[in-house]
């Protein structure tokens, strides 16, 4: 059998600085290697029937059905507007593992679980309905390319059958204009949540084997009566838990089919010594780069996030972290360079800084705002105190941390000390959330949804950057989302980033 090595061609934004000056123009990476996903297959037509103005009637009537509550008075949220209306129906002949047929019940109910959870979808939503036994009518606050991907592409259904008490729950406070911060939708998550199904209902080619699974590894097993099984030719799948370092053993061993790590040069100069290996290099579109800490004296000044663009070899930092397959950025726009073009107008795309390594206008700007140099060469601040400073990075991201650790050695080189800490990638959010570093090596463009805005929300809205303090008062990257642009123009980052997201038009 001959096995396929899929590696990404990452974009090292080694200097793709978030929050290098103005304003810049959800985890997961893959822990495991594996050769299918449990539910492969939409269920959708993904098809819309309409999408056209929302009639005054339609929004009455929507209202009307809500039933009226009979507790004590609750607070209650103020209705969104509705504006569109997306209908969509599933395939026919879509079942359950357990041989019941997957209707829009499922679906609606879903996304009353997910209105119940504070699902991101919400935010486009202002109603979820079924229509009949094959149809969802979904009320759309606003028109939006991620919204529309977020209900066509991104969640799966829940089987009624297993859910339906707490998705009829949901439904009854979501219909009651509930808030969901309050305690009786609390409540009702927090008993779903320890709700602990004896098995999986699935619709897809592949359901999991409850008695496989261990820290280490999971079984797949073929559902024969799942969407496109009869396409489908492998009758159960190992799948592996791990980063790239715990896959390299099982790649050299002959264990893995397929995996799509981000491999370092010396895995794939062995991997190709071995027979019946292909690697596949393809575009990817997503990389990292230096998040700074705006909590953290100097980082905070504008100049100094400046001068480490200018430092930084980016084709150098590259090459180290994956050899020929990644390309270093160009643009610096926030999102890849093959898209610079679709997004931005050429007067736009021509005022972006590339930022190519220049020593001498990393010196100009640092001794611009009093910092010095003392004998041996070591950068000092306006108060003689030594620019030090350390790169937090997951240490089982292979690439990441060859990334890092050539940054650290550049900047080191130039005289501004700097050290790399590597962390478990379990612990990846939380230090993102609480701001636990001071530069951070983590996603610069991340672009899935295909959209620019994709990448800046991830880096720049919440809650990894809350400088007006996000969950349990968490700041995160602290820096503001009130900012002023080069011409004197006061925006607001977060109000730019809805922006980017809001209207269909390509």
């Amino acid at each position: 059998m001959r096995r396929i090595v899929s590696l990404s061609l990452l974009l090292l934004l080694v200097t793709a600085l978030v929050a290098c000056g103005g304003p810049p123009a959800d985890e997961s990476t893959p822990t495991s290697t594996s050769t299918a996903d449990a539910n492969t297959g939409p269920p959708l037509e993904t098809t819309v029937t309409s999408v056209a103005v929302a009639s005054p009637s339609a929004v009455a009537s929507a209202e009307a059905s809500a039933p009226a509550s009979t507790a004590t008075t609750q607070p209650t949220l103020a209705p969104k507007p509705t504006t569109n209306i997306l209908t969509v129906k599933l395939r026919p002949g879509l079942k359950w593992s357990d041989g019941s047929p997957l209707t829009a019940q499922d679906l609606a109910g879903t996304y009353d679980l997910y209105w119940a959870t504070q699902n991101g979808s919400w935010d486009f939503l202002n109603d979820v309905s079924a229509v009949d036994e094959q149809t969802v009518e979904f009320q759309l606050t606003t028109p939006s390319l991620s919204g529309l991907r977020l209900l066509l592409r991104t969640y799966a259904p829940a089987p009624r059958a297993q859910y339906a008490k707490w998705m009829d729950q949901a439904r009854t406070l979501r219909q009651q204009n509930r808030d969901p911060e309050r305690n009786a939708v609390k409540q009702l998550v927090d008993d779903l949540y320890n709700f602990k199904p004896e098995q999986a209902l699935v619709y897809g080619p592949y359901q999991i084997d409850l008695d496989s699974i261990t820290e280490a590894q999971l079984q797949l097993v073929k559902n024969p009566s799942g969407y496109n099984a009869d396409k489908v030719g492998f009758e159960r799948l190992i799948v592996y838990q791990g980063e790239t370092t715990a896959s390299v053993p099982l790649m050299l061993a002959g264990q893995l089919d397929y995996s799509t790590h981000g491999y370092t040069p010396s895995d794939l100069a062995a991997f190709a010594q071995l027979p019946n290996v292909q690697i596949i290099r393809g575009p990817n579109g997503t990389g990292p780069g230096l998040w700074f800490n705006q909590s953290v004296t100097p980082l905070n000044r504008t100049e100094v996030r400046q001068a480490f663009a200018y430092i930084i070899d980016r084709q150098e930092n590259a090459r180290v972290a994956l050899g020929d397959a990644a390309q270093p950025i160009q643009k610096l726009a926030g999102f890849p360079d093959a898209a610079v073009d679709q997004w931005l107008s050429p007067e736009a795309a021509a005022r972006l800084n590339s930022y190519p390594k220049d020593l001498a206008k990393a010196e100009a700007l640092l001794t611009g705002i009093g910092f010095t140099k003392d004998a041996s060469g070591a950068w000092l601040d306006e108060q003689n105190n030594p620019l030090a400073f350390e790169i937090s990075v997951p240490a089982d991201f292979a690439d990441w941390l060859g990334a890092a650790e050539n940054a650290a050695q550049q900047l080191t080189a130039f005289g501004i000390a700097t050290t790399v800490r590597g962390y478990q990638s379990a612990e990846r959010a939380d230090i993102q959330k609480e701001g636990r570093y001071q530069i951070l090596m983590d996603l610069s463009t991340y672009y899935i949804p295909p959209y620019p805005f994709a990448s800046y929300r991830y880096m720049l809205d919440a809650p990894r950057n809350a400088p007006t303090g996000g969950v349990d008062g968490d700041t995160g990257m602290n820096w503001s989302w009130d900012q002023t642009t080069p011409d004197g123009q006061a925006v607001n980052v977060v109000e730019l980033i809805d922006g980017a997201a809001t209207g269909l038009d390509l």
